[in-house]
């Protein structure tokens, strides 16, 4: 027994929950909108099950990209392997890699001899220095190969920009060969600040706001009720994103929300949300934070009842 917690395994396991009951966008029975999202991941699951297919869901924190892999997973059953990246886990080599792969270790001595040398030095399962990290990769592609001989697999992995830099490598490398194999990967990601557009040259999709509609859908499905004028400026505060919708109504007094006190200041968006801007404001040039410092008075004084 090499002593690390097993976190994924042949069976889909819980996720952790957001607002609404199991992630942004997903309350009740099912998601709040995301057709486009859903069709993709199906045919997503259809195309692994014939034959290999790789798909990465990118957009801002808190936009439901958890609650569209939450999505897969339902779909997937018990076809679902999960790992995550977590971010103070990012300077461990890989960790994520090993969650994924070692309640499988039973599968690694029918791999080649130097295919699983790699492997089991990835996964600290053997004292050797790693010394053929393209053995490694593949060596994790027939693991999953060798897996979905026997039913389809479906690897989800949720952020993917704090899964530590070794697992990103076996796991991308994974992502791009698996034509021809029983083996479906989709992976989350926020956009990095100042590098728009999707990374990692895989075949993607931007999870971007839901709609107005969406928006009040959601709203009313958490419990969350306010006055029509109040819920359009949540959207407009918002800008459709699902945790900072939840996180803004919430934190409304009972008056603000009926639209008989206005907002004076943008209400809270909760730390999580907090934190991920910051740090993207701070990436921003001087020239840009000090215009925004400028701007900022001016910009937070929002009226429900206008």
């Amino acid at each position: 027994m090499d002593g690390r917690r097993r976190t994924s395994g042949w069976s889909r396991l819980p996720r952790p929950a957001g607002p609404g009951l199991v992630g942004p966008g997903l309350v009740g029975p099912g998601l709040v909108g995301r057709g486009r999202e859903r069709r993709l991941i199906d045919g997503l699951l259809a195309a692994g099950a014939d034959g290999g297919a790789a798909l990465l869901l990118w957009g801002e924190p808190g936009v439901g990209k958890t609650a569209l892999l939450e999505y897969a997973a339902e779909q997937a059953g018990d076809a679902a392997l999960w790992a995550r990246g977590i971010e103070s886990e990012t300077v461990l080599p890989f960790a994520a890699l090993s969650d994924l792969l070692l309640p499988f270790g039973s599968e690694f001595r029918e791999l080649p001899g130097v295919q699983r040398a790699a492997l089991e030095s990835c996964l600290a399962l053997s004292g050797e220095p790693l010394a053929n990290p393209y053995a490694a990769c593949m060596g994790a592609l027939n693991v999953l190969a060798a897996l979905g001989e026997k039913k389809p697999v479906v690897v989800l992995v949720d952020d993917l920009q704090w899964v530590d830099p070794s697992s990103q490598r076996v796991l991308l490398f994974v992502a791009r060969r698996v034509a021809g194999e029983r083996v479906a990967l989709a992976f989350t990601s926020r956009e990095e600040p100042g590098e728009p557009g999707a990374p990692h040259n895989l075949p993607s999709v931007e999870v971007t706001g839901l709609s107005r509609s969406e928006c009040g859908q959601l709203l009313r499905r958490s419990g969350v009720v306010t006055a029509p004028a109040v819920e359009a400026d949540l959207v407009k505060i918002s800008g459709g994103n699902p945790l900072a919708l939840l996180e803004a109504a919430r934190s409304l007094t009972p008056a603000q929300a009926r639209g008989e006190e206005p907002m004076h200041n943008p209400p809270s968006l909760g730390r999580h949300l907090e934190r991920a801007w910051s740090a993207r404001i701070n990436a921003l040039p001087e020239a840009t934070r000090q215009a925004l410092t400028v701007l900022g008075p001016f910009l937070r004084i929002i009226s429900p009842t206008r």
